[in-house]
């Protein structure tokens, strides 16, 4: 059996570039602890339009 993650990245309000760039960095670090733990694959929703 083969494991994977899934992200849907958000950035709350206010909207920031900052507040942006740590929601990847953030998810990056995730995905590199993911590839440590010995998971398969990452998947990312690219919805652009999400607001919440």
């Amino acid at each position: 059996m083969r494991f994977g993650i899934f992200f849907e990245l958000s950035v709350p309000r206010p909207f920031s570039r900052e507040i942006e760039r740590q929601v990847y960095l953030n998810a990056l670090a995730q995905c590199r602890l993911a590839d440590e733990l010995g998971f398969d694959h990452v998947w990312e929703n690219s919805a652009r339009t999400i607001t919440h």
